[in-house]
């Protein structure tokens, strides 16, 4: 609590208002960490890595994480954290969930509300034998059906093929 005094001057005569206040300290966002880097991954392998977040103010602090990606998942994705207090954010990257090896990038938005927002760039590289992702539902034991399968497809097979994951045998 604190306390002011204002001097009023004038030509009717002078006077003194004391007035009490109180500041009020606002919670601040703070994130330990502005980038993660997985590195190499392997393809079917879900690595963790943690970032704090910390309420590096006063009051309380309510917390949002929104990952950029599907093959991002973070916990706890809500937080509130009173004065001074952090927590742990487990971010999991979640290779099953991309179709293509090499290099993946994306964003988890940290939002605090009016109190401060952030951001941590997310990096990997997924790597190892290719696995059909949009695996045929019909049985392909005839031309016909093998062909409208590949005429669906080829993209998927040529970025297999110019990465080195899958070779043409004749």
């Amino acid at each position: 609590h604190y306390v002011a005094s204002i001097a009023v001057q004038s030509n009717g005569g002078n006077q003194t208002i004391t007035l009490p206040f109180q500041v009020t300290a606002m919670p601040k966002l703070d994130v330990s960490d502005t980038k993660l880097n997985f590195g190499k991954v392997q393809y079917g392998q879900s690595p963790t890595q943690q970032i704090r977040v910390r309420n590096g103010g006063a009051g309380s602090l309510s917390v949002t994480l929104y990952p950029g990606s599907r093959w991002l998942q973070v916990s706890p994705k809500t937080l509130t954290l009173t004065r001074q207090a952090q927590q742990l954010v487990d971010v999991q990257l979640i290779s099953r969930d991309l179709a293509l090896r090499g290099d993946h990038k994306t964003t988890l938005q940290i939002d605090g509300g009016g109190d401060g927002a952030g951001a941590v760039q997310i990096e990997a590289t997924i790597q190892g034998p290719a696995s059909l992702s949009n695996a045929p539902s019909v049985k392909l034991d005839d031309v016909e059906n093998l062909c409208r399968w590949c005429d669906d497809h080829w993209s998927d097979g040529v970025a297999l093929l110019r990465s080195g994951e899958m070779l043409a045998v004749a």
